[in-house]
Formats: structure tokens, C-alpha cells, sequence
């Protein structure tokens, strides 16, 4: 009977409206659910029934819902305390997995650490993400940090910018001058006739060539051959002297008074020959100079024969570097009577050397449980030297006068920076600088002239592997008239740090662009007037740190900061995008799983193929239009409303018929 139809479609639309009242409900009540997608009901007619076989005569049988569609239309945003509180700011899930590895999918990014350092939502559901850190790196992987750590860097390069006080007195004397005096005015020399001749140097003060002249007059003088004598010539830096006697022989050591450190020359009774070489680079000294001073801190020098031990101490006072050579060498002799020892200073390279031609093994002990030896003075850095017959020892760095065991004094300005090993271990070392030149021609740009500065890295005993003061870097710098850096070179770079690190540790000091680098010579250290200070330094050396705090970025890269200020990144949220997000299969608490109608996820990175940003400490809300919802709301209930109605008037229309039969 078609009352009957009518009682069960208005049925079938108070089940239908009642299911869209639910979808509603469940909209209003997740309406301050984090990164809730609102969904709407759609309704369709029932199958009609047909009178008479046309379309008509169709009649409906009801209405029921055909689908429930979540609405994912993007959220609005609150800001969050929470570094870790993400949300997508565009199409995306991100990927989590529970304890058994499934995968699931949500919008809510309420995320927070757990007690084993994975990142996870509320539901200890695993954030899913590409890793870049330790043996999973590269894989799409459960999000952990729990054992990140920043591991140290050994420092490598040290920059510093200083202006150095172009009004310091300088230490070192001018150079090419030669300085003639009673010590040293004495040639001693066989002629042709085979006899020892003596040839005496008016004292004074020279320049190489006006020396090298003295020389021939005063040789010629005293013998009936002829001389040729050169400075720098024939070999830069260096005398050269050409006899007409093929025997000529120097007797440079038959006194203490003789002229061959002032002149280069260190062979006792050199073999005969036509033409004498200086053995080393000379530049001329000044025995008025206060370079090298020795004090009782820093007066012995210790070397062994065997068994036994020989002690030479220098008479306290200042010394040119030759005289202090000459010293040291008589010193060294006078303890060992058997000895044999050439002591020297090649002004060049401004080291000295100590040559060993006694017959036997010598072990220069310069430590001997001591701090008051030489060897700081002299540029030699091992404790100990052990010198084969007829080999050498040559001072590890340039020396110029500075004694790392009195560095205050020795030294015109200093700044400190901490540096570190391979453990990470710091190790304070401070730079010494020494002005050691004074309007002179300078080696790296012989056009123009100017000052030199030398500088000594210098680390603490405690920090040392020697267990002494130890210098493990050391250079010169040089500027032109202008204050302008026209070099910047580092001769000695040799940092031994203790505690059972890396040793030979490399560190390269920076002083700017100089001239010579292609630089305006004025953006790092310059020398201009005015007082010695430090503008820049810094250094690449850090120790290890723990991880302190994490950010996220729009890429959804990770990165940790650690406690040693290095920062490193640790792994990218990936998002998944699907082609059908409505077919996901809701699974309760903002969760989602895959399903046939949705298709399968196409895994990434944020803001790639289609996938939105991420933003950090932002939460997405929920999509719900409360006025929207409301007016459905209405909808809802007024269609409920009116299908009762239908019931009770077929009710009343069954009624009068039953009421027939009566």
C-alpha cells in the first residue's frame, strides 16, 4: 500500500538526518581538536518504485546517506612554546609508526621526546623521517636522538686582526751593518809561502760592501798574494773571498777573538782552495744590541758523551746573536776538552746550529730537569738532541731574541685564544710579537721597505708534551711604510699537546690579506701609530657537546644545537601525500591508515611534488566552521523535524481507514 511507502521514507529520513546530526555533532565536538578534518554527509534517494512501468510514474522509497567525506581544507595556526609541535602548511600527513612498525598518517603534529629519545605524537605513535646522522643515515627511519653527540674538531686555523705600534723600538740592529771591534778584528790565514799570517780589521762600522773592502785591503796587506773579496755577489748574503793561491787556507779558529762569525765562516783549518764561501747567511750585527739576554733562568745547557754529563753555563748579560754562538760553542769545548763544536746563527733564517765533529755521539739534554736552559732562547724545541759525529742540530723555530720562558719581557705585545686538540681538550696559547726590523728592504717585496714583526705561538708546560714552555707556531709579519701587511708567513708550525692526543698538531695563524695575497694589506693587522691592540680574532677548534635543543625548519630539517655551540642536522620529517586523502580509513585520535580508495603514499620531503611546509612550534587546528556547523545544524533538525511529521500524518491517514470498518 503506498501509505505504507510513505511511513517508511519518512522512516529512512529520520535515520539519514539522525546520521547527519552525528556527523555534525562529531564536527562541533572536535571543533579545538588538533588538526581535526571536519566531515560532511551527503544524502541520495533510495531506489524508486515505478507504477506502470514509465519513469513518470516513479515513485521514491526514501533517503539514505551515500557518503561521509572528510574535508581537508587546511586549518588555521597557533603558535606553540614547543619546538617540537609541528604542523603542514599545505597538502601532507606525517608519517608515524607504532610499536609493530605499521603505518599510519596525521595531521596533528603534537610531538614530544620520549624516555628512549624518539620523537612521538601523544599516542607514543614514532615520527618517520629520512636520517642524516650515524649508521642509519640516508634511510627513512624512526626519528631518534638520544645518542647524538658533537663530536670535538682540533683547531686548524687561528685568525687574528691586530694593529701593531709602528713607534716600538725596535730589538734587532740595523741590518747590514757590520760592527768591528777588538773581539773580532782578527783573520787568521796561511799565504802561499805555507806561513800563518794574521790580517787585523780596523774596528768601526761597515756595510757588507764596505766590509768585503776592508777585508781585501787588510788580506793583501798582510800577504803577498792577491784577494778578491765579495758581499752578496757571488751568493746573496754571504762574503766570498778569491785568493791567487790555490792553498789559501782560513785558520778561523786559532783564537777566540777571530772575525769568522762576523764574516759567515765556520771551518776549522778549512781545506785549501782557491775561493772561500761564508757557511752561513750573514746580515751584519750591531754588538751594541741588546738581542739575546741571559739570565739565570735561562743559562745552562746540558749534553752527554756517553755516560757523562757535561754542564755549560752562560755568563748573564745581552748578547748579538754571533756572540751568544761563540759562547756557547767555547762553553760546550771548555766542558768537553776532547770537543770539537761549531756553534753558529744564520741571519737569514735567524737560527742557530750546533755541529757536532768530536768523534763520538753527542746527546744535548736541553730539559735537564731544569727550567733554566737555553734551548727556549735559541729556537730549539726537543728536549733532546742525540748528534751522530759530523751531523748538525738546528733550532726548530726563528730565534730573535725571544725567550718563551720570560715572554712578558722579551716580547712588545701579546693577545691569548684558546685553541684545541684532537679530544677536544682546550689549551690556551698566546702570541708574542717582536718587532725586529726597522725600515729595511723586506724579503717578500725587495721594491719598498719597511718593519718586520716575528710572533712565537706559545703553550704552557702543563699542556706540553715536553712538559716545559713549548712554542708551536712562529712566523714574521711585514709592512710597508703605508702600515699596510705586505706578508704573512708562518716558518714553524708544530703544536704537541699532551694527554695522548694527535700530535705534530697543525694550527695556521691568519694575520689578514697581505699585499702579496692580492689585498689591500688593510683589512687584518696593520701597523699604523698608535697602541697595540687586537680588532679580531677567532679560531675553527671546538670540544665535544651534548645535544642541547632541536629546531625544525620549513624542509622539516631537524637541527640540534649542542653545548660546544655547533649545531648539526640530525634528520627531515618526511611528509606523505596521497592521491585520494577522502579514502583514508580513519582510525581514531587523528590517525589515519592507507586504504585501497586512497591509494599509496607518495613519501617525501616537504614543499616537493606537491607536499606543503612545515612550520615549528605552530600547531594546525581544526578545519570546523562552528557557523557553518550550526546552520547545518539547523538543516539537520528541521529535516528531522518534518520527516516525524510524515510518520504522525500517516499515522492519522491509518487511522480513518481503520475507522471505516466501524
Amino acid at each position: 500500500m503506498g501509505m505504507l511507502t510513505s511511513l517508511f521514507s519518512a522512516v529512512s529520513g529520520l535515520n539519514a538526518n539522525g546520521q547527519a546530526l552525528s556527523v555534525i555533532g562529531d564536527n562541533i565536538a572536535n571543533a579545538n581538536t588538533v588538526g581535526f578534518k571536519g566531515s560532511r554527509a551527503a544524502f541520495g534517494d533510495i531506489l524508486s518504485q515505478s507504477l506502470g512501468g514509465t519513469s513518470a510514474l516513479q515513485v521514491g522509497r526514501g533517503v539514505l546517506v551515500s557518503s561521509i567525506t572528510p574535508l581537508f581544507s587546511q586549518g588555521t595556526f597557533e603558535s606553540s612554546s614547543n619546538p617540537l609541535d609541528l604542523a603542514i602548511d599545505g597538502d601532507g600527513f606525517f608519517i608515524l609508526h607504532d610499536v609493530s612498525g605499521a603505518e599510519f598518517y596525521t595531521r596533528a603534529g603534537l610531538f614530544t621526546l620520549d624516555k628512549d629519545g624518539n620523537i612521538v605524537n601523544p599516542d607514543a605513535f614514532e615520527l618517520q623521517g629520512k636520517i642524516l646522522q650515524g649508521s642509519q643515515s640516508g634511510q627513512v627511519a624512526t626519528i631518534n636522538v638520544s645518542s647524538l653527540n658533537s663530536p670535538p674538531n682540533l683547531s686548524s686555523e687561528v685568525d687574528i686582526s691586530t694593529n701593531l705600534n709602528s713607534s716600538t723600538t725596535v730589538h734587532d740592529p740595523t741590518l747590514d751593518t757590520f760592527v768591528v771591534t777588538s773581539s773580532n778584528q782578527t783573520i787568521f790565514f796561511t799565504d802561499s809561502g805555507g806561513a800563518n799570517k794574521t790580517a787585523t780589521l780596523a774596528t768601526g762600522t761597515y756595510t757588507g760592501s764596505q766590509l768585503a773592502t776592508e777585508v781585501d785591503t787588510k788580506l793583501t796587506a798582510a800577504s803577498t798574494d792577491t784577494y778578491t773579496v765579495d758581499y752578496g755577489t757571488t751568493t746573496a748574503n754571504k762574503f766570498t773571498i778569491t785568493s791567487s793561491n790555490a792553498a789559501f787556507d782560513l785558520q778561523v779558529e786559532n783564537a777566540s777573538f777571530t772575525a769568522e762569525r762576523l764574516l759567515g765562516f765556520t771551518t776549522e783549518n778549512d781545506a785549501a782552495g782557491v775561493t772561500k764561501t761564508s757557511d752561513y747567511t750573514v746580515l751584519g750585527d750591531s754588538t751594541s744590541a741588546n738581542v739575546f739576554t741571559v739570565t739565570a733562568s735561562n743559562n745552562k745547557l746540558r749534553f752527554a758523551v756517553g755516560s757523562t754529563n757535561y754542564d755549560v753555563t752562560i755568563t748573564a748579560g745581552s748578547y748579538t746573536a754571533n756572540e751568544l754562538a761563540k759562547l756557547i760553542e767555547d762553553g760546550m769545548e771548555t766542558a768537553y776538552a776532547p770537543g770539537d763544536f761549531y756553534v753558529y746563527y744564520d741571519q737569514v733564517n735567524r737560527k742557530f746550529t750546533i755541529d757536532n765533529d768530536t768523534g763520538s755521539t753527542v746527546v744535548l739534554e736541553f730539559d735537564a730537569s731544569t727550567n733554566t736552559t737555553i734551548e727556549q732562547l735559541i729556537g730549539f724545541n726537543a728536549v733532546e738532541i742525540s748528534l751522530a759525529t759530523g751531523s748538525t742540530a738546528t733550532s726548530s723555530y726563528a730565534a730573535v731574541g725571544f725567550d718563551p720562558t720570560d715572554a712578558a719581557d722579551t716580547s712588545d705585545f701579546s693577545t691569548s685564544i684558546t685553541v684545541y686538540d684532537s679530544l677536544g681538550n682546550s689549551h690556551l696559547t698566546t702570541v708574542y710579537f717582536r718587532k725586529t726590523k726597522e725600515n729595511e728592504t723586506l724579503i717578500n717585496d725587495t721594491a719598498r721597505t719597511g718593519n718586520t714583526w716575528h710572533w712565537h705561538s706559545v703553550i704552557q708546560a702543563s699542556d706540553s708534551t715536553t712538559g716545559q714552555i713549548a712554542v708551536g707556531g712562529q712566523g714574521y709579519l711585514e709592512f710597508d711604510t703605508e702600515g699596510k701587511l705586505v706578508a704573512d708567513i708562518q716558518e714553524y708550525n708544530d703544536f704537541d699537546f699532551s694527554g695522548g692526543v694527535t700530535q705534530s698538531q697543525s694550527i695556521a695563524f691568519d694575520f689578514g690579506t697581505s699585499t702579496e695575497e692580492g689585498g689591500s694589506g688593510l683589512t687584518g693587522s696593520t701597523q699604523f701609530g698608535s697602541a697595540n691592540s687586537v680588532t679580531f680574532q677567532v679560531q675553527d677548534g671546538y670540544s665535544s657537546g651534548s645535544l642541547k635543543s632541536l629546531s625544525v625548519g620549513k624542509d622539516g630539517i631537524i637541527t640540534g644545537t649542542f653545548t660546544n655551540g655547533q649545531t648539526q642536522d640530525i634528520a627531515q620529517v618526511y611528509l606523505a601525500r596521497f592521491t585520494s586523502p577522502t579514502g583514508l580509513s580513519k582510525q581514531g585520535k587523528n590517525i589515519y591508515s592507507e586504504s585501497a580508495k586512497s591509494g599509496s603514499p607518495i613519501i617525501g620531503a616537504a614543499n616537493t611534488s606537491g607536499r606543503g611546509n612545515i612550520l615549528a612550534s605552530s600547531l594546525e587546528t581544526s578545519n570546523v566552521d562552528l557557523a557553518e556547523e550550526f546552520v547545518r545544524l539547523i538543516a539537520a533538525q528541521r529535516g528531522f523535524q518534518a520527516n516525524t511529521r510524515a510518520v504522525t500524518t500517516t499515522d492519522d491517514l491509518l487511522s480513518e481507514l481503520m475507522s471505516i470498518k466501524r
